[in-house]
């Protein structure tokens, strides 16, 4: 059975210009921003609903540091997501993480995590939780991709001035040298990180007020 770590760090560059935005107006429909788009806590949300982003973190060229990216394209080759949800690969985005942030009203980053404690052998489920990402960055990292991680969450918070809701997931790599495709530690717990995505998106979802069909089907 793999051990889950509760605590709650993500191919491309191009991220979108994210800029701070005005507190939206409310009507008797309920809250919309300036452009007419809903709003949740007060925030533009994307197509009018509450969003929950789904992002691969990691460099496929580099074994189980790939998790991320290959995670998320086996999510995308199951079929289209469920409304709200987006699957996304970016890669090592750096601070352009930020970017993305700012875009969904939670975010759950799949990525190969640093070790906790001495039970975390390599193919072990870890999960950092948001009260835990929204503190600044400390040692050990949650990740090979820290301390960017947790600066674009800080970064986001300052843009937003508020918390973001952002959860980091994933597996305690067992091979990170230069080569394509996951290690068979890593490969054999991947059911287990399945299920723990299909948790947070149902976590995530209730958090924000995404309403929908389940993702069971996806996960499995």
């Amino acid at each position: 059975m793999q051990s889950v770590t509760e605590a709650p760090p993500a191919h491309r560059s191009n991220a979108p210009q994210t800029k701070p935005r005005d507190p939206s107006p409310v009507t008797a429909d309920g809250p919309v921003s300036a452009d007419g788009r809903a709003t949740v806590g007060g925030r533009p949300t994307l197509g009018g609903r509450a969003t929950v982003d789904v992002i691969g973190i990691g460099n496929l060229l580099l074994g189980d540091d790939g998790l991320g990216p290959a995670v998320v394209r086996r999510l995308e080759a199951r079929g289209d997501p469920p409304p709200g949800v987006r699957f996304l690969d970016l890669g090592t985005p750096g601070l352009d993480l930020a970017n993305w942030l700012l875009e969904a009203d939670a975010t759950i980053l799949v990525d190969a995590v640093a070790p906790t404690g001495h039970r975390d052998v390599p193919g072990a489920l870890i999960t950092h939780v948001p009260e835990s990402m929204h503190r600044a960055p400390r040692a050990p990292r949650v990740s090979p991709h820290d301390p960017a991680v947790h600066e674009a969450i800080q970064l986001a918070m300052l843009v937003r001035e508020a918390p973001v809701y952002v959860w980091l997931t994933g597996l305690v790599p067992a091979e990170s040298e230069v080569g394509i495709g996951l290690s068979p530690t890593v490969e054999a717990a991947l059911p287990a990180l399945f299920a723990e995505i299909e948790r947070l998106i149902a976590t995530a979802r209730a958090r924000v007020g995404v309403a929908g069909p389940t993702v069971e089907r996806m996960m499995r």
